[in-house]
């Protein structure tokens, strides 16, 4: 029985694990990278393969500041790894304004000792990382 990847290949191209700590998904699904199990069968998760259509492409373009990689990757029945290497090619990324307004800072200032950070981060199309970071710069506690 040959070994590959933590799986033990049988002869009946049925594949069975030979590994017992794997981490556990949702509804009885077991995963190890791109492959799920139910029981002792395994199966490679039905991603689509192969060059992005033109729909697709809009739809990242679209999409991609406002939905997160993951959610177009849900949408698109692709691979979370395919979506951000094409969104990579694409030269699509979260960062396109730079600063912080004195409006956004003003926010921060007086939110950020009662508010998640999650929420600011929101309220302010910044992500939680961001405010963070700007609100040690500033000194602010909470």
């Amino acid at each position: 029985m040959p070994l590959f990847g933590g799986f033990a290949a049988c002869a009946d191209d049925k594949l069975t694990i030979c590994k017992s700590r794997v981490r556990s998904g949702g509804a009885g699904e077991n995963h190890i990278g791109n492959f799920y199990w139910q029981g002792t069968k395994i199966a490679k998760r039905p991603y689509i393969q192969g060059p992005y259509s033109k729909a697709e492409i809009a739809l990242l373009k679209k999409g991609y500041p406002a939905a997160s990689a993951v959610v177009l990757a849900g949408k698109l029945k692709r691979s979370l790894v395919s979506v951000q290497k094409q969104l990579r090619e694409m030269h699509i990324g979260r960062r396109k304004e730079s600063g912080w307004t004195a409006v956004q800072l003003r926010y921060l200032r007086r939110n950020f000792k009662e508010t998640a950070t999650w929420e600011i981060a929101n309220r302010l199309n910044k992500t939680p990382s961001v405010v963070k970071h700007k609100a040690a710069e500033l000194k602010l506690k909470k």
